[in-house]
């Protein structure tokens, strides 16, 4: 067992952001693929294209969410992290969060979708990337370029955080310390990488 994918994506599930996610994400795995081959970062498949873990695309009918989301963070190499208001109100985005930022450092690549500033500010939280002036933005616009521009900009923080990924544990297990501590014994959706060690 190993990684299964490059990038955890971590999200509040509002309209405005999934509306804006499939356009991004679009151009982001392109510009991430192409950023990790800079790297010479050996690919898990033939196709050398980044694999982004999004809820809705991982997650089978039927199947029990936070279960599942729990494996998909473990088996990602580093997060992004969409961030708006509603984010920080939402207890499983929270999780998915700590548990990034506490991973390691550059592990937890936060966006910043909305407004959010006070959050942004405090000292123990990595730098946002901003993509808030580009929460509407048509193709074949000047406004699409340079949002293309951002996301390529984007894409290589991101490189860089699948590349510092630490080794997956042979057993499959994670150090204690890779899940937030808060969130640890509780069986409830907040906790994203709770496993029994």
């Amino acid at each position: 067992m190993g990684y299964r994918y490059e990038v955890f994506l971590s999200y509040r599930r509002v309209r405005l952001v999934q509306d804006w996610l499939d356009p991004f994400l679009e151009l982001f795995r392109d510009w991430l693929s192409e950023e990790l081959a800079a790297f010479e970062y050996r690919f898990q498949s033939e196709s050398l294209v980044a694999r982004i873990c999004r809820d809705v695309d991982v997650v089978p009918a039927g199947a029990l969410w936070p279960e599942a989301l729990k494996e998909a963070a473990r088996d990602s190499r580093c997060a992004v992290a969409i961030l708006c208001p509603s984010y920080f109100q939402s207890e499983p985005c929270l999780a998915e969060f700590e548990t990034f930022r506490r991973r390691g450092p550059g592990l937890l690549v936060p966006v910043r979708f909305h407004d959010c500033d006070e959050w942004v500010k405090r000292p123990e939280n990595p730098t946002a990337f901003d993509l808030s002036e580009f929460t509407s933005t048509a193709r074949g616009t000047a406004r699409w370029d340079l949002f293309h521009d951002r996301v390529k900009c984007l894409a290589g923080w991101v490189a860089q955080a699948v590349v510092k990924a630490p080794p997956y544990p042979v057993d499959g297990r994670f150090p204690s310390s890779w899940i937030a501590p808060e969130n640890r014994g509780v069986s409830s959706a907040p906790t994203v990488l709770q496993r029994s060690l």
